[in-house]
């Protein structure tokens, strides 16, 4: 029996390059951009408050003194680090990252109020 393989050029990215996506959005001054940054796949509401960071990756001391409360339903303008990281937007500017795990998506937990 014979066989054969093909095989598809892949483009690379340069390292550190960004997706397509992540280039079309803003991001407030010092927040980092994230090398995997895909749309959301879903709205989401706080299940619990939680610490805005500037970096994708938890990182204390990149906090940026601003949370989302319990209830909230913020503006997700992507996900990065497989979706463990949210990309929030305040007005269409990316404000910072929050820990998916503090979010619930918002189909399956319509009652969480703040």
């Amino acid at each position: 029996m014979c066989g054969a393989i093909l095989l598809a050029p892949v483009a690379a990215s340069p390292a550190g390059a960004q997706p397509a996506f992540a280039s079309t959005l803003r991001l407030a001054p010092n927040v980092q951009p994230a090398n995997d940054l895909v749309p959301p796949k879903t709205k989401y509401v706080v299940a619990n408050e939680a610490q805005i960071y500037r970096t994708p990756v938890y990182n204390p001391d990149q906090a940026t003194g601003e949370v989302v409360r319990r209830g909230e339903r913020p503006e997700v303008l992507g996900e990065a680090n497989g979706g463990n990281s949210l990309l929030i937007g305040r007005n269409g500017q990316g404000v910072g990252y929050v820990s998916r795990g503090l979010m619930c998506p918002a189909d399956l937990c319509p009652d969480i109020r703040s």
